[in-house]
């Protein structure tokens, strides 16, 4: 079974703009819930510069602040070690 927040992170993890609006506009969908590997959606986001979806993430009110499990980075970390000027 495929849930929304892990349809979140795939999402977002392959820049896929329409499905992320389509999922943070579902009430049931947790912005900042991890996914299998400890890794929030805006952290995805911004491993991979997908800027469009770092803002949608925040405008819908995601917490920047919250950590991966493990390396315990935010997704400002993951920003700055890929060299991504969100």
């Amino acid at each position: 079974m495929i849930t929304h927040h892990a349809t979140l992170a795939s999402a977002c993890a392959s820049g896929q703009l329409g499905i992320v609006e389509l999922l943070v506009g579902l009430d049931d969908t947790d912005l900042d819930e991890l996914d299998a590997d400890g890794t929030s959606p805006l952290c995805v986001a911004a491993t991979w510069d997908f800027e469009p979806i770092v803002r949608t993430l925040v405008e819908a009110g995601c917490d920047v602040n919250v950590r991966n499990a493990g390396t315990q980075s935010t997704a400002l970390h993951a920003a700055t070690s890929q060299e991504n000027g969100m």
